[in-house]
């Protein structure tokens, strides 16, 4: 795009399990995509499992049972063979496995720009918003051009690997009255304090912790410093990306670091208060060093954490700028959750040990 006269180059860490779903009609169904055998996940290849001479017939009505036995029985010690890949399998669990979005050149995890361009989106909204409570309100419209955010451009990332990570439903159940913490084993009523791997569990494939990837992040001055649009909170978007005396991107930073910094802050509240759970602190550790490493970025502002993607949940994404602490979210008063604490659930990853929420990662300036 004409204009866009700031190119930065990023890096990206990982921080706590990331997925990037790639829809639901590409989750892996058990018995049809995948086969689990002694621990370990072997994604199926159809194509391989002709070559290997097996019939078409013989295997759909394997496929259309989901019959995993008699799949594994007809490849008997060949699975690695007519398989893309194989992955241990963290857990076992009755839903499919959420796929990670993976480029169609090259079959490899990707971290699609887009992806991160609506989590800044949904930081800006919440600096820049008075009273509003749409994003067209704030930004202006994408169908007749006025999208702030057209002045900011983000490319895809590619990464090598990825892993399954098994995730549990972090809940809120009564006890006497009282409300506490607790981890949701079933549909309905299936919430206690002790923690299980399995019951009401998913499973996601994720880009490793620690696992690092380039993008670049392109912004516009000169199309900003023209634009003439009638758009609330103007003066601060022009002081954001705009002021001469400072570079935007660090800018940009310093605001994703003071929302990541007040957002975990809050989620912190939320888990001391509903501590009563199995592994609580396990997961107050987890967000409590994302906190000091936080707020070690204000300093200078070229590294930045954001939290995206899968398991974002709703205080992250479009509910954050509601609430002034995640504790006394009000109750709600009608429908199936009459009487109930409202946002009271959280997806937390279990990762080797380590309890976290998903989807943080850390934005440096190369």
């Amino acid at each position: 795009m004409d204009g866009i006269n700031n190119k930065y180059n990023i890096e990206i860490e990982v921080l706590t399990p990331l997925s990037i779903g790639a829809g639901a009609e590409k989750d892996w169904a058990r018995g049809v995509d995948f086969v689990v055998d002694n621990g370990n996940l072997y994604k199926l290849n159809l194509k391989k499992m002709l070559a290997f001479g097996f019939s078409l017939d013989e295997l759909s009505a394997c496929f259309s049972n989901k019959n995993e036995k008699a799949i594994i029985s007809k490849l008997s010690g060949r699975l690695k063979q007519v398989s893309d890949f194989v992955l241990p399998m963290p857990a076992q669990s009755d839903n499919d496995v959420k796929s990670f979005v993976k480029n169609q050149l090259t079959g490899k995890p990707i971290l699609v720009g887009s992806s991160l361009k609506g989590a800044i989106r949904s930081v800006l909204f919440s600096s820049f918003r008075d009273n509003e409570n749409k994003t067209e309100e704030v930004f202006g419209k994408i169908k007749d051009g006025s999208d702030f955010m057209r002045f900011v451009r983000i490319s895809d990332a590619d990464f090598e690997n990825t892993v399954l990570i098994n995730t549990k439903i972090f809940n809120l159940h009564k006890v006497d009255g009282v409300w506490e913490g607790g981890w949701k084993h079933a549909f309905q009523n299936g919430t206690d304090s002790k923690f299980q791997m399995t019951g009401f569990n998913t499973v996601y494939e994720c880009l490793c912790v620690g696992d690092k990837a380039k993008t670049t992040i392109s912004l516009s001055k000169t199309l900003f410093d023209n634009f003439n649009g009638d758009q609330p909170h103007k003066e601060k978007k022009q002081e954001l990306f705009s002021d001469e005396e400072y570079d935007p991107i660090e800018n940009l930073f310093y605001e994703i670091n003071n929302h990541t910094y007040d957002y975990i802050k809050k989620e912190l509240d939320f888990f001391k208060c509903y501590r009563q759970a199995d592994n609580s602190e396990k997961i107050i550790k987890s967000l409590t060093s994302l906190l000091n490493q936080t707020n070690d970025l204000l300093e200078d502002n070229q590294s930045c954490i954001l939290k995206m993607s899968a398991g974002a949940g709703f205080h992250s994404i479009t509910g954050d700028w509601q609430y002034d602490d995640f504790v006394n979210t009000g109750v709600w008063d009608s429908g199936k959750n009459n009487g109930k604490i409202k946002y009271k659930s959280r997806k937390i990853a279990i990762d080797n040990g380590v309890y976290s929420m998903m989807g943080f990662v850390k934005l440096t300036l190369v």
